[in-house]
């Protein structure tokens, strides 16, 4: 009964330290899903800026194009040709898409290697469970640990 009762205890002790360790693990979590959505809203709002600009600047360029076809005459648009090609030109490459890994938001900061760690264990300690049953066949159906939504 002494040896159940100190066994009991080892047991309570040993749980306990895998629940602070759960919990800081989430905590810590958290803090990195938090900053990285910080991160990414950031560069979101540097992006809108950015394309604010550029919006700008396409109406700026459209307002000259459009003053500059209505005022001038045949002569002095066929004269002035190659301006008016190249900041057509220009106005066709500000929209170009361009893309950033920057304003995705990175799922691996919620990856944790003590999550993990205790994912195994639980998988390789639940093989004695399932007596009769090939291990490659649990292996399949636990392959990769369940999914984490940030």
């Amino acid at each position: 009964m002494i040896m159940a009762n100190a066994t009991r205890e080892v047991i309570i002790q040993r749980l306990s330290l895998v629940r602070c360790l759960c919990e800081s693990e989430e905590q810590r979590l958290l803090e990195q899903v938090h900053s990285e959505e910080e991160r990414a809203h950031q560069c979101i709002l540097t992006q809108r800026a950015h394309w604010d600009d550029k919006l700008r600047k396409l109406d700026s360029l459209r307002t000259s194009m459009v003053d500059m076809l209505t005022h001038l005459n045949d002569l002095q648009l066929i004269q002035m040709e190659q301006e008016i090609l190249e900041r057509a030109e220009e106005a066709e490459g500000i929209l170009e898409p361009q893309e950033s890994e920057k304003l995705s938001f990175n799922e691996k900061c919620a990856w944790s290697p003590l999550l993990t760690q205790l994912w195994a264990t639980s998988v390789l300690g639940s093989l004695s469970a399932y007596k009769g049953q090939p291990a490659r066949l649990l292996l399949a159906r636990t392959l990769c640990p369940p999914p984490t939504f940030c």
